[in-house]
């Protein structure tokens, strides 16, 4: 629902917001599509360079690419790319209703009046705070010895 037309400053700032995070669910959901299709890709390597090879004949290969396997799913697992489109698009679902209601409001009035504003504002930071929250939950799943809460 974005509007070109609409110069309100609030909401364009919404809108840079909305496309960030956009582009950072998309990265993530590249990384991690792309890193199953790898791991497919070479699982299936494996199994068929497994079934092609002469009974007895050493195929360093198959240890090779049961490494690149390994590997991958590590890196996977350690950055979480699923999980960290998810949390982009749990963002990006709290701002576009932000959005919305500045739409329905600039309907209804031609400006933002300062009450709107503020009401706008804490709603934003509500999310961001949301989101920091998603953030400093991942991070000590990754690293549960941590203690550290900061950004």
């Amino acid at each position: 629902m974005k509007d070109e037309t609409i110069n309100e400053p609030l909401y364009k700032y919404i809108q840079d917001e909305i496309n960030k995070a956009e582009k950072k669910s998309d990265k993530f959901r590249a990384f991690f599509y792309t890193s199953r299709v790898i791991q497919i890709l070479l699982a299936s390597a494996v199994t068929i360079m497994a079934g092609i090879s002469e009974k007895g004949e050493k195929n360093e290969w198959l240890l090779y690419l049961g490494a690149a396997i390994t590997i991958i799913a590590g890196l996977e697992t350690l950055f979480q790319f699923e999980l960290k489109s998810s949390t982009y698009k749990l963002i990006l679902y709290e701002l576009r209703e932000i959005r919305t209601e500045i739409i329905h409001l600039l309907l209804k009035k031609d400006r933002l009046d300062a009450s709107d504003l503020d009401n706008f504002f804490q709603k934003y930071r509500s999310i961001k705070g949301s989101a920091r929250q998603m953030i400093l939950k991942e991070r000590q799943f990754r690293n549960p010895g941590s203690a550290s809460t900061t950004t």
